[in-house]
């Protein structure tokens, strides 16, 4: 009996240190099961802020400004007597704001000279009323003038993320605010009137300026082939809002009232303005971009 008890005793003993080994093993099974857990999910959370940062925060490589010089090609003269066209230069700097919004601000000059065909397109002159039973007069402008156009831009971009696409670097559509200061420079015109020969005095190009504020839209992409440098292309179209002529510049019927000057000055003055409203119509653009 004394054997027995001493027996399960010794029983008793090894089955409590056999529970405790295994209540061990299960404490550090655990322990190992939630530390891996827990770098799993600590990496899971690395990687959406790291996500999270890059959806957040625009720029290419983290550029995120860039400066751009492109020539801008319109076709105000193509279907004119002689066909033409015309490039001039456009510079903006653009700044990213959002991964798929950016601002840019911009400045555009042209400079040109208008020759009879480009009046021709137009067929303004000078009206003269008639007086009793006198027939009207219309001087009609011949020869050359030199016009010249200052734009400032305000612009801004979304940058297409559903293509990879993130300011200031990928493809984009674009809206522009446009406000534009024309004057003539010179002129050698002569005004008569075709059916009775009769003249006015050439004059010069006192008063023979105005300004145009203007919207635009397109497209555009820019790709970046030497780490900070690439090419960008953009296409857009653009319409008049206001003039300072007091006119109507999308008026192209000529026997229309008010469509005519009442003086050298202000023929010259609505060509010139309705030539600049019509190079806004469809424009190309081609440049070479530096981001930083």
């Amino acid at each position: 009996m004394k054997n027995l008890r001493i027996n399960l005793m010794k029983c008793l003993v090894v089955g409590a240190c056999f529970l405790g080994s295994v209540e061990a093993v299960d404490g550090s099974a655990d322990r190992f099961v939630d530390g891996v857990v827990n770098e799993v999910i600590d990496s899971v959370r690395l990687q959406d802020k790291a996500e999270l940062a890059l959806l957040n925060n625009p720029g290419y490589m983290g550029l995120t400004q860039a400066v751009t010089v492109m020539g801008v090609t319109n076709f105000t003269g193509l279907f004119r007597m002689t066909a033409k066209y015309q490039t001039n230069v456009f510079i903006n700097y653009e700044i990213a704001r959002r991964p798929s919004l950016s601002w840019q601000f911009g400045y555009k000059s042209i400079q040109r000279t208008m020759d009879n065909a480009d009046f021709s397109d137009y067929g303004t002159y000078v009206f003269a009323p008639s007086s009793g039973w006198g027939n009207s007069l219309n001087y009609k402008p011949y020869g050359t003038m030199d016009i010249g156009y200052q734009e400032f831009t305000v612009g801004v971009k979304n940058y297409l993320q559903s293509t990879g696409s993130t300011a200031p670097f990928g493809g984009y559509l674009v809206v522009n605010l446009h406000y534009g200061l024309a004057s003539s420079s010179a002129n050698n015109l002569t005004w008569s009137d075709y059916y009775s020969g009769q003249t006015l005095p050439s004059v010069g190009t006192a008063g023979v300026s105005g300004s145009l504020v203007s919207m635009s839209y397109g497209f555009g992409f820019r790709n970046v082939l030497f780490d900070q440098v690439g090419v960008v292309f953009e296409m857009t179209s653009g319409l008049t809002m206001l003039n300072s002529g007091g006119f109507s510049v999308y008026t192209l019927d000529n026997y229309t009232g008010n469509y005519h000057g009442v003086n050298q000055a202000d023929v010259m003055r609505r060509v010139m303005l309705r030539e600049f409203h019509k190079s806004q119509w469809l424009q190309f653009k081609l440049g070479v971009g530096y981001l930083f």
